[in-house]
């Protein structure tokens, strides 16, 4: 068993701590041990709680500033804010392509699989709606 610390923006400027027991590591799936995260520009946003709402566009990708309804923004909470890490690979699933011990960069954003979508075509995947 390992615990893992989650930290969570709950609401503006508010986080909270919760310790979670793992006891195995579901197939195909891999337990990392972090040492470093990013906070990106979207996650710093939500701690402030900074709601964006109008588009522009900048070096061709489309970016949103501005406030969008509360109720709708309140809808995000609560959220794990680091989805950029660095980290090593504490346990691995029998058969997974990475062992244990192995360094990691972790960007858990997989593309969608539509032919030309104008966000993951460009890199873009955190904006497409499609992407898992």
């Amino acid at each position: 068993m390992v615990v893992s610390t989650v930290y969570s923006i709950v609401a503006p400027k508010k986080i909270e701590k919760k310790d979670v027991e793992i006891t195995e590591v579901p197939p195909k799936s891999y337990l990392i041990r972090v040492k470093m995260t990013q906070l990106c520009d979207a996650d710093s946003k939500y701690y402030f709680g900074l709601r964006p709402k109008f588009p522009y566009s900048l070096f061709g990708f489309k970016y949103f500033f501005g406030v969008r309804d509360k109720k709708s923004f309140n809808k995000k909470y609560p959220l794990v804010p680091v989805h950029e890490a660095i980290g090593i690979v504490e346990k691995a699933d029998e058969g997974s392509s990475l062992k244990e011990n192995t360094r990691v960069v972790l960007i858990p954003i997989i593309p969608c699989d539509i032919n030309g979508c104008e966000f993951c075509s460009k890199g873009n995947e955190n904006y497409c709606k499609n992407s898992k």
